[in-house]
């Protein structure tokens, strides 16, 4: 790292000073080898071990000044190579640090762990499932309808404008919808949106309708459970307004919708159209009158025109 590339070039400052000191003495050698040769030669003074001797001394001095040299001269490619370690350390560091901040995932909400899929220590593959995150601030319920009631029933604000059309069920008019737990009291509802449609099934020929509710009207004002992920529940959804319609038990109403009524004290089968079927009711818009007298106790093969003898309910 840095610290390795600082001590290089101490050294190599330290190993400079040493070359210009080696050069000198292999200076000082080389001359004094060639005075005592010259001495020798020419003028007879000393003798030839002093001249080896001395030769000897210069050849070493050489050798040192030489190694040194190239020790030197290797200072400025080591610290070179070091400087470009140093940069690819970095970049590995910084893919690291890169890689790090990526496994750090924070969630859009505040919520809570719904399922834990690793534990500490765990060692995880790219796009393995690690935990599921429940956003209880606000819950979406999908609520399956059939197609044909979406399109008699539901309010669409067709003509809203949009920048971008889509084929798509984007002008749903948003409705305020009641929410009722099956395992709670009758009295006892939560309050949600219609928010949008989700999906079409093709094969069920059904709509999937997304209501919202909000986690502060989650919450019973009288104390019950509040509404959560999971429950089974009733969703009310306003729809379009009929009138001049008429209400019956369910049970009045034949499967070929027909009913039978009570003229001058004669049974009667009227035809009849039935704009909706509920689990108690029938929604009568078209084949009887305000004044019209309408059987709604179950009956074991009428007779067309039979006598009657009528009991009127004190409602």
């Amino acid at each position: 790292g840095r610290n390795s590339i600082q001590r290089l070039k101490t050294r190599y400052a330290i190993d400079q000073k040493r070359l210009k000191t080696s050069n000198r003495n292999m200076e000082l050698s080389k001359a004094e080898f060639m005075r005592v040769k010259r001495l020798f030669e020419k003028n007879k003074v000393g003798t030839q071990s002093q001249v080896d001797a001395t030769e000897k001394q210069y050849n070493s001095a050489t050798d040192h000044y030489h190694l040194l040299l190239q020790t030197v001269e290797l200072y400025p490619i080591q610290i070179k190579d070091a400087n470009q370690a140093l940069a690819a350390n970095q970049a590995r560091l910084d893919v690291a640090q890169t890689n790090l901040e990526r496994c750090l995932v924070r969630a859009p909400f505040d919520g809570r762990v719904k399922f834990a899929q690793i534990e500490t220590g765990q060692f995880v593959k790219v796009g393995q499932l690690m935990l599921t995150l429940a956003n209880d601030q606000e819950l979406e319920i999908h609520v399956p309808v059939d197609s044909q009631d979406v399109q008699k029933w539901l309010k669409f604000n067709h003509e809203k404008k949009s920048n971008t059309p889509m084929a798509w069920f984007d002008a749903l008019a948003p409705v305020t919808c009641r929410i009722h737990w099956t395992e709670a009291p009758s009295d006892q509802f939560y309050e949600g949106a219609l928010h949008r449609v989700v999906r079409f099934d093709n094969q069920t020929r059904t709509i999937t309708l997304a209501i919202i509710v909000d986690a502060k009207k989650a919450i019973s004002q009288n104390n019950a459970l509040p509404l959560v992920a999971g429950m089974f529940c009733k969703v009310d959804i306003p729809g379009k307004t009929l009138k001049q319609v008429y209400q019956l038990p369910r049970w009045a109403v034949t499967y070929e919708n027909t009913v039978y009524a009570a003229k001058d004290n004669r049974l009667k089968t009227v035809p009849v159209v039935v704009e909706k079927i509920a689990p108690e009711i029938a929604i009568i818009s078209k084949g009887i009158s305000p004044h019209d007298v309408i059987i709604v106790t179950r009956l074991t093969d009428p007779i067309e025109n039979a006598l009657l003898d009528i009991a009127f309910e004190n409602k």
